[in-house]
């Protein structure tokens, strides 16, 4: 192994990765994963495992796998904790690998007072000397919290991220529960944390918890960005995972810095009652989104439902905003949102640069999804690449949600769209409806 060359040895390094991607037509387009990581693309537990294997190997595979070690470490989950802060920390300082490091993925988990019940009850399950060092060490973790607030934060982060040259991709977990060891990074030499995990394991059956998840978001996005300010960094790739709705004026506020002006993907959940063009700030929204000239993709989750005229105003709002985008490229949007024909007809219509364009649980309130299909793939037949209407669904005034389409209606509608689809054969379609699929790829033709 160490005769052959270190461009060799890195090669095989990268064939080693392998994304967690869900087994869906051309889900790599859309970053599917898992829930609470749904946008971004992370790589397989036996793609962890190989790459870190390869690294133990010999020096010379140590040294040549540094790239691909950079980039799996943008899996790694870092959280405000006493151990989070300092492995992020270290890494920093890691000459020979910081200026591989791209990505960074904080997340947002933090213990709770000590008194918690899930603490308390859960263990009473270990030997009692056990038990005492468990909750000394959880005393200690806990009274580490206490001691640093956000100051703290936005001074360390800001060492860490100045000692990244090319990191490029922020990344947030709302919903994060290190039940699992702590995402599979936990040393096992660590046991005062592993003991914790295995506690936390024993009560997940309940409601319980050690960890405070989903809490503090604004504080942890917040640090993130006072951070950046004091960088020279171009952020490029900028995703909140599931679980918080931000609210678009907190989210302009973010994008302001110099160092976020430059983002060409972003992710985030997004409530409907947030959306409004009568809220003061509509203006503000705009203004700050039409500054966002490089932005190429655009990922948006809905958290909550809304009631039936809430989201018909709530749509209208949106594609006034995405009109400002005018380089997006890429929109993908996620549950249950609610369209009439002539929005997803305005949707395309203004962003004229459009190439793919996915739509995860659309409910149609007006109009036809044989006339939605026809208009998308006209108006934008010179630049559509990929179109995906997922679980395509119809909803009236005051009734349920149900399937657009089943058995016989089904082959019907694909009857009446596939002349237009093959008309415009340059852009690959995949439409479904409860348990019915259709895939058009452009060699097809």
């Amino acid at each position: 192994m160490d005769r052959l060359p270190v461009e060799l040895l890195s090669l095989v390094a990268t064939y080693l990765q392998r994304w967690n991607i869900a087994p869906q037509p051309f889900s790599h387009l859309t970053e599917t994963s898992e829930c609470g990581t749904v946008g971004w693309l992370t790589h397989t537990s036996l793609s962890r495992r190989d790459i870190c294997s390869f690294r133990l190997v010999c020096q010379k595979c140590h040294s040549s796998s540094l790239r691909t070690f950079g980039e799996l470490l943008g899996d790694r989950v870092f959280r405000w904790t006493k151990v989070g802060m300092k492995d992020i920390q270290a890494l920093s300082d890691h000459a020979p690998l910081k200026p591989y490091i791209r990505t960074l993925t904080f997340g947002n988990a933090q213990f709770k007072n000590r008194d918690n019940y899930a603490l308390q009850m859960g263990s009473l399950a270990y030997p009692d000397a056990q038990r005492k060092r468990l909750l000394r060490a959880y005393a200690d973790y806990y009274q580490w919290q206490l001691d640093h607030d956000g100051n703290y934060y936005d001074k360390a982060i800001s060492v860490v991220l100045a000692n990244l040259p090319n990191l490029r991709n922020l990344r947030l977990l709302i919903s994060d529960a290190p039940d699992v060891h702590l995402g599979g990074w936990l040393s096992a030499e660590d046991k005062e944390s592993d003991a914790l995990v295995r506690l936390n394991d024993f009560v997940s059956e309940s409601d319980e918890s050690i960890y405070d998840s989903g809490q503090g978001v604004i504080e942890r996005l917040s640090s993130l960005i006072v951070a950046l300010e004091e960088t020279v960094l171009r952020i490029e790739d900028f995703r909140i995972g599931c679980g918080y709705a931000v609210h678009p004026l907190n989210l302009c506020n973010w994008m302001i810095p110099r160092s976020m002006l430059h983002v060409r993907h972003l992710r985030f959940d997004i409530d409907p009652e947030n959306l409004g063009e009568d809220s003061p700030n509509a203006t503000f929204e705009e203004n700050v989104l039409s500054e966002l000239s490089d932005l190429e993709s655009l990922s948006l989750s809905l958290v909550h439902d809304a009631a039936f005229t809430q989201f018909a105003k709530a749509t209208a709002d949106l594609v006034m905003l995405l009109r400002n985008l005018s380089c997006l490229e890429k929109l993908t949007v996620r549950g249950e949102w609610s369209y009439t024909e002539n929005d997803l007809f305005a949707l395309v219509d203004d962003c004229e640069s459009l190439k793919t364009l996915v739509l995860k649980g659309p409910i149609l309130l007006e109009g036809s999804w044989t006339s939605v299909v026809e208009r998308v793939l006209a108006t934008r037949s010179s630049t559509l690449q990929h179109f995906q209407l997922s679980s395509m669904s119809f909803r009236q005034p005051n009734t349920k949600i149900t399937p657009a389409f089943d058995g016989a209606p089904w082959q019907d509608f694909i009857g009446d769209v596939r002349p237009s689809i093959e008309e415009h054969g340059k852009c690959t379609v995949y439409l479904s409806s409860g348990d019915y699929g259709y895939v058009f790829r452009p060699s097809q033709r």
